[in-house]
């Protein structure tokens, strides 16, 4: 094309535009609500994707001991432990220290548990426990499960199962609402 077509052109656009003002108004509006559609659904996927990763990452994993477990008891199921995939923390938790988060988590009512000091402690050792996708939740509990000295397993299932279908329809909701505006 010839620097003087191409001038030509781009003249005979401009006189266009400013002859016909309302179809340039009215094409220009509808593209630019088209993108801000666009930018405000990825904006929003994206920091709904960003909560529910927060959340997930607060998910975790409690288990609690046999009563008399030997503190090689407790290395052992440790280690058991740590060899599962998907986990990525793994925090021990004596009695003693779960009683003081008990009584720092109650606060004024503390005295209700002031005669559960040393040998009176009814709380078992624990670990807390964190895992990288929760997607693997299931094998993970069944995992530590099987392992000796466990004696029981807390977790959030079926808010887990919520949280993972709640993420999925919000990522595919976005990726509708994405393609729509394409």
């Amino acid at each position: 094309m010839k620097l003087s077509s191409f001038s030509y052109l781009m003249k005979e656009g401009f006189k266009n535009v400013f002859k016909n003002k309302t179809m340039s108004f009215a094409s220009t509006a509808t593209v630019c609500a088209c993108i801000l559609l666009m930018i405000f659904s990825y904006c929003f996927e994206t920091n709904i994707a960003y909560m529910l990763e927060q959340i997930e990452e607060s998910i975790g994993i409690a288990v609690f001991l046999d009563d008399g477990v030997t503190a090689d008891d407790i290395i052992r199921i440790s280690d058991e432990i740590n060899t599962i995939d998907y986990i990525s923390k793994v925090e021990y938790i004596s009695p003693d220290e779960a009683l003081d988060e008990l009584v720092a988590d109650w606060g004024v009512d503390e005295g209700i548990l002031e005669g559960f000091t040393g040998s009176n402690n009814p709380l078992s050792n624990s670990f807390e426990i964190e895992i990288s996708d929760i997607t693997q939740q299931k094998n993970v509990v069944a995992q530590i499960e099987a392992i000796n000295g466990v004696k029981s397993v807390r977790h959030a299932q079926n808010e887990t199962d919520v949280l993972i279908n709640v993420e999925r329809v919000f990522r595919y909701v976005g990726i509708a609402i994405l393609l729509l505006w394409l």
